[in-house]
């Protein structure tokens, strides 16, 4: 775990307190910093999610299953693991779209093993 992601930690348990009044849904939140950009995002939401689009997914993403959302957005300054992918596909069994967001090259990535993700 690095720094910023136990900052992360804190503040997402202080802002899910701010909504444990929210009795039928559990309260999600996200928050991720790029230092290259100078900037941060937060995800706040309710989960069962109800959209249709999810944006700018990053590493950080906690997983989950996301039956509304067909279009989805991955973005992070930090490359992409063969799993994250894995748990992409697994969260959003409908995603018809997917944009990806990212000009790092995969660490770890095996030339001769590899996986396929099929979307229908």
């Amino acid at each position: 775990i690095n720094h910023c992601d136990q900052t992360n930690f804190a503040l997402n348990q202080h802002i899910e307190k701010t909504f444990e009044y929210f009795h039928n849904n559990e309260i999600i939140t996200c928050i991720d910093h790029f230092q290259e950009k100078g900037y941060s995002q937060r995800h706040i939401y309710s989960y069962p999610y109800k959209w249709k689009v999810y944006n700018n997914i990053t590493n950080n993403f906690r997983g989950g299953l996301f039956t509304s959302v067909t279009e989805v957005s991955l973005y992070d300054e930090r490359s992409f693991a063969d799993e994250f992918f894995l748990r992409i596909a697994q969260s959003f069994p409908f995603m018809k779209e997917l944009t990806i967001k990212n000009l790092k090259a995969q660490n770890n990535k095996q030339l001769v093993k590899s996986c396929r993700i099929i979307f229908s």
